[in-house]
């Protein structure tokens, strides 16, 4: 998992997919991510992020420099 951390706007591509327990300011939510799925956005405030299913989540986050 990752500790309370935050994102400037970015892409993500799932290289694993998995079970994720998400924690931010709107509550507590498990997300299943597909591997191979993909998005974009404008920034992500503060969250928390930690692998609660079976197979380990690799993310790949893009930031622009």
């Amino acid at each position: 998992g990752h500790e309370r951390h935050y994102h400037r706007p970015h892409f993500g591509y799932a290289i694993s997919g998995g079970k994720m327990r998400i924690t931010d300011a709107s509550g507590v939510r498990e997300v299943e991510l597909a591997t191979g799925s993909d998005y974009s956005s404008d920034g992500t405030e503060w969250h928390e992020v930690l692998n609660v299913g079976d197979i380990t989540v690799i993310y790949l986050i893009v930031e622009p420099a």
